[in-house]
């Protein structure tokens, strides 16, 4: 079920609700400046989604723009790959499987507090979003959402930490 406020809503960090794409991007969700190929793996993304079909759909997406890109299907893998290897940003499903991503969350933010994550789900809710962004998650998407616009999320997560303030 989507949000409040319809499924294109998206919930912010800061409380604020994302109801329309900001000036200079184009209706398919995806900034003017993104459409471009950036230079390869400008940033490194870990996809953690239980399921192989939309794993590939984002992974394809974020390499187009240049990145480097793990996926992986459960929170056990999640964590280990963040032992492993440092993500700017990190794509994460509200339910893998029988285990809730929020319930990872927190480690994962632990064991990399500069990565930027961005909850995704098929099963948003008010309270859902609410709790990702109170326990660290930079951004919420509902899904299904063009893979275009977690692309442009992850934009703005993958900035270094040190200009994201």
């Amino acid at each position: 079920m989507p949000p409040p406020g319809g499924a294109d809503r998206a919930f912010c960090r800061d409380g604020a609700r994302a109801s329309a794409p900001p000036p200079g991007v184009i209706a398919s969700g995806v900034p003017h400046e993104h459409r471009v190929r950036r230079s390869p793996a400008s940033f490194s993304a870990l996809v953690v989604d239980d399921d192989p079909g939309v794993r590939q759909s984002l992974r394809l997406c974020l390499e187009g723009m240049g990145g480097r890109v793990l996926g992986v299907g459960t929170a056990g893998a999640a964590l280990d790959a963040t032992e492993r290897s440092p993500f700017d940003v990190v794509l994460l499903d509200l339910w893998l499987g029988a285990t809730s991503g929020l319930d990872a969350l927190p480690q994962l933010l632990r064991r990399r507090p500069d990565a930027g994550v961005i909850v995704i789900t098929a099963f948003a809710t008010f309270e859902s979003a609410v709790k990702a962004i109170q326990q660290g998650a930079m951004d919420y998407l509902p899904s299904p959402s063009p893979p275009t616009r977690c692309a442009w999320r992850c934009s703005g997560c993958s900035t270094p930490a040190a200009a994201r303030g």
